[in-house]
């Protein structure tokens, strides 16, 4: 495992007398060896947070693809060990990732290329990264069909391992639209890139609420239910999303994403949404977002809601929806459990009021 003092872990070099690439120097020293294969091999944990600026020049002057295993470092064995679907090389510029993945069918090559480009264009944006090309696997004979897609990364400021994860965060994408498991992130992501249709036929869940109208944000009643919504994917673990443009139908007691419905842009855009929640949502939920997205026939209105800090927790809703009338007064907290929403048990509520006066009685105590 990676030592704390690893500033000399940013020392990356190419020895061409031994054709191998050198990670760190010292005690700390790493050695990246050739297969036998015209390729390198090494555990992700033996490049950690090294230069991806001084990977990128050493791989220029060795001129070899470098795989990158994962899982037991323990068991990782340089000559044996499979190497992942993120490969990272370089040309004259640029430090290069190339990914395999999995696809439902034999695509000509122009397809994979805009297909592939299309589906990636949001992560690229937010990653510092540039979508090069994509074109069927040369090995890829039957099903199941395999793609690559060759990526850029910007390199400068950035570990090994920060790019590496942009690799690895485009499979996960590109193997969810190919009917793969779908996560918050690379959900969001599809239906950025204008894959509407990725969800349907999905159950809701513990990360994914759909809605068949957008909210009502002339009145209180539209206002806290969105707060509420939002409030209840704050306090759940792994965040989610809201997307308002579908409806469901119940199926084997589940509700079951069946039809696209999409919505007119709101006037106002999306800033009534923030506000409503910003206004009745305390603490303020951190990195939430609210979009549209054009699809035909109108707009989908996505809040995505990203996993909070548990010390923030509950997120508490300023109003409530008592008998379908609206309480002002009341403070509501939820959280979303599969599909369903739970209220917080009042002994949940006092047991966290009540470990937070005993920290606060503890620290006046031996602060005095």
């Amino acid at each position: 495992m990676w030592k704390a003092r690893s500033v000399a872990w940013k020392q990356v070099r190419y020895d061409a007398a031994a054709g191998v690439v050198i990670v760190g120097r010292g005690d700390d020293e790493r050695v990246i060896r050739n297969t036998g294969a015209d390729e390198l091999k090494a555990h992700l944990d033996d490049l950690g947070p090294a230069s991806a600026t001084a990977l990128r020049r050493a791989l220029q002057r060795s001129g070899l693809p470098l795989l990158v295993a994962e899982g037991s470092y323990e068991q990782f064995d340089y000559e044996f060990s499979p190497g992942g679907p993120v490969t990272i090389g370089a040309d004259d510029d640029d430090l290069l990732l190339e990914v395999v993945f999995e696809i439902d069918d034999w695509w000509e090559p122009d397809v994979v290329r805009d297909r592939t480009g299309r589906l990636l264009e949001p992560l690229m944006w937010r990653s510092r990264c540039r979508f090069v090309d994509a074109d069927m696997h040369p090995y890829s004979a039957s099903t199941p069909w395999l793609a690559t897609a060759t990526l850029a990364p910007a390199t400068r400021g950035r570990a090994v391992s920060e790019v590496f994860r942009i690799g690895v965060e485009a499979e996960a994408l590109l193997s969810a639209a190919a009917g793969g498991n779908l996560t918050r992130a690379t959900a969001l992501d599809l239906l950025r890139a204008g894959y509407a249709t990725v969800i349907l036929g999905r159950q809701e869940g513990h990360w994914l609420d759909v809605k068949r109208q957008d909210y009502d944000l002339s009145g209180d009643k539209g206002k806290i239910s969105l707060a509420q919504d939002v409030a209840r994917f704050a306090n759940a673990e792994e965040g989610g999303l809201v997307v308002v443009g579908f409806e469901t139908k119940k199926r084997r007691g589940s509700e079951t994403i069946t039809k696209l419905t999409p919505v007119q842009p709101p006037t106002s855009g999306t800033a009534r949404h923030v506000q409503a929640v910003d206004r009745r949502v305390f603490p303020p939920v951190d990195g939430l977002t609210v979009e549209e997205v054009a699809v035909s026939g109108g707009v989908l209105v996505i809040l995505n809601v990203p996993p909070q800090p548990e010390e923030l927790k509950p997120f508490l809703v300023h109003g409530a929806i008592v008998n379908g009338k609206v309480e002002g007064a009341f403070i509501s907290i939820l959280r979303r459990r599969g599909e369903d929403s739970i209220p917080i048990t009042p002994q949940s509520i006092h047991s966290t009021l009540a470990a937070g006066r005993a920290l606060l009685r503890s620290g006046e105590t031996q602060g005095s």
